[in-house]
């Protein structure tokens, strides 16, 4: 089975390809869990240490995807662009991601004698 690779990885956001993609990082969103342990619930263990109950949960809300990406050379966004919302899609060897996404943290770093990094987080909505 082939293993998936980072050769053919695209990126666009409102119908613009974004250039020189360092890393990408998607996160699918983390599922809250919410304690509903009853007041009667079974104990564990015996004698004294009987007193600690086995907790019980049920999923809660679950948060939208995320994905970070990271590129060198000119800045793709700017600070005006901050709170944009627009259609991203990202693929990569094995897999993909798209819907409407909004931008929530760009970031530009500058180190000497080296090129300009930047980084920018999507959140999707309504995913």
């Amino acid at each position: 089975m082939p293993v998936a690779d980072t050769a053919g990885v695209s990126v666009s956001f409102d119908g613009v390809r974004l250039e020189r993609i360092t890393k990408l990082d998607v996160s699918l969103g983390k599922a809250a869990r919410l304690e509903s342990t009853p007041i009667g619930a079974g104990a564990l263990g015996a004698g004294a240490a009987a007193r600690r109950a086995l907790r019980q949960y049920v999923p809660g809300d679950v948060e939208p995807p995320t994905v970070k990406l990271e590129w060198i050379g000119t800045a793709a966004f700017g600070a005006a662009d901050r709170g944009r919302v627009g259609q991203l899609v990202a693929a990569w060897s094995g897999g993909s991601i798209t819907g409407a996404a909004e931008i929530t943290d760009i970031a530009v770093s500058l180190t000497v004698n080296d090129v300009v990094r930047g980084s920018v987080t999507f959140e999707f909505q309504g995913f």
